[in-house]
């Protein structure tokens, strides 16, 4: 029995799609979920998955996952929902109501190695007594377009959210150099 669970989008959308594939696996904790992503690196040692796909990299899926197989197929565009265009409700709630299952409240969540958490001790922990903000401010892929009017957060939005939260949270920004 599997979940095939497609997600179509960035590192932020598939960060957030962690907390889907959780409620997806606690709604049914008997099925194998396999997700096929742009970004795999997100979902490496995440326990809910079973096994993670990039595209391109698909050969004997169907016959492997799909074909003869009890399978579900996740495969939904939050972004275009009247609930999340018009902010009625989280966006996580919306995806777990185009997959059909409640949202079990768990929020995203990313799993490490220990050789990557041991990365992360030397090059970002060393000083930090507070919790840790991660803000994705800009999305797209690389440094041939460093802003986007329509998709990334304006640098005076970006900084009223570092104002807000600084003198709780240790703040990193994720996103490419520049």
């Amino acid at each position: 029995m599997f979940s095939i669970f497609h997600v179509e989008g960035g590192i932020g959308k598939n960060i957030l799609a962690t907390a889907v594939v959780s409620s997806l696996k606690t709604a049914d904790p008997e099925r194998k979920i396999v997700v096929v992503s742009a970004w795999p690196q997100v979902w490496f040692n995440n326990p809910d998955v079973h096994q993670v796909f990039p595209f391109g990299q698909l050969a004997n899926f169907y016959k492997n996952y799909i074909q003869n197989q009890n399978v579900k197929i996740y495969r939904h565009e939050p972004y275009h929902s009247e609930d999340y265009i018009l902010n009625n409700k989280h966006l996580i709630n919306i995806w777990c109501e185009l997959c059909g299952v409640p949202w079990n409240g768990q929020g995203p969540k990313l799993y490490f190695s220990p050789l990557e958490i041991e990365y992360l001790k030397l090059r970002m922990l060393q000083n930090v007594t507070k919790p840790i903000f991660l803000l994705h401010t800009n999305g797209g892929g690389g440094n041939a377009r460093p802003y986007s009017w329509y998709r990334d957060l304006p640098f005076q939005n970006s900084k009223e959210v570092v104002d807000y939260f600084k003198n709780d949270y240790h703040i990193y920004q994720i996103g490419y150099e520049g």
